[in-house]
């Protein structure tokens, strides 16, 4: 399964993407991260503020493991250069974040809303593309 998310506003506060999967032409859901502090040619210590920056762009194994946050098992991006526990969980704001994807079905100023059943829906997708034995990406752009 590849997922893909397209970052299309961001401001000082958060950045807000929309996620394909697998190529298709409708969207799943929204994505809030942090806001975008990547500035290309530097090493990531350079721009990075902890838990309040988004991951760089590029593509990223997901996998699904506990996580003693939310005490659940979610979804995990892998191998991020200087990133660690970047999950995919609901929540709405950029305080919610902690450096992680929100996704949300509806977006607005700085929020997405209806973030539960936006990552219900997406987390079986994910669930069930693992469980039958996929390898699943995700392409941050």
């Amino acid at each position: 399964m590849e997922l893909e998310l397209r970052r299309t506003w961001h401001d000082s506060n958060c950045t807000i993407g929309e996620l394909f999967i697998d190529g298709g032409a409708l969207r799943e859901c929204y994505i809030l991260e942090p806001p975008v502090r990547e500035i290309e040619g530097l090493p990531v210590v350079k721009w990075k503020v902890p838990e309040h920056t988004a991951v760089p762009r590029g593509r990223y194994k997901l996998i699904r493991r506990f996580s003693p946050r939310h005490r659940k098992i979610v979804p995990w991006l892998t191998d991020i250069s200087d990133f660690d526990d970047v999950e995919i969980h609901s929540g709405n704001t950029a305080i919610d974040t902690k450096g992680c994807l929100l996704p949300g079905m509806d977006k607005g100023d700085d929020a997405v809303f209806r973030s539960v059943a936006a990552f219900k829906s997406l987390d079986a997708k994910i669930a069930g593309a693992i469980e039958s034995g996929e390898q699943v990406f995700i392409t941050i752009s």
